[in-house]
């Protein structure tokens, strides 16, 4: 009765990422630092504030320069809070359904 429970633990584990991305808050790192970190690393989920109403809190997944989005994705050029300044650019990585442009 086990052999059913332990593959079922192991196609469910086998359909996520080995690699985690790491999560930051925008607003406690300087702009050069979140592009530093993207450098690195090449994504990571970013939180941050609405621009619109800052009582909200958004989080993405952004990427380094040349784009390191998931193979259904691309980067598009955005901007989050930082330490030091209202609007650090990035790359904000969204989702492309049925091959978009």
């Amino acid at each position: 009765m086990r052999i059913p429970g332990i593959a079922v633990a192991l196609v469910a584990a086998s359909s996520f990422s080995a690699e985690a991305l790491s999560r930051y808050d925008s607003r406690q790192l300087s702009c050069d630092r979140i592009q530093s970190i993207l450098q690195t690393e090449g994504n990571a989920i970013l939180r941050y504030t609405s621009s619109r109403n800052a009582n909200i809190v958004k989080y993405d997944i952004f990427a380094a320069p040349r784009g390191q989005c998931n193979s259904g994705g691309r980067g598009r050029l955005s901007t989050v809070p930082a330490a030091d300044t209202n609007s650090c650019s990035v790359l904000k990585c969204i989702n492309i359904k049925g091959g978009g442009r």
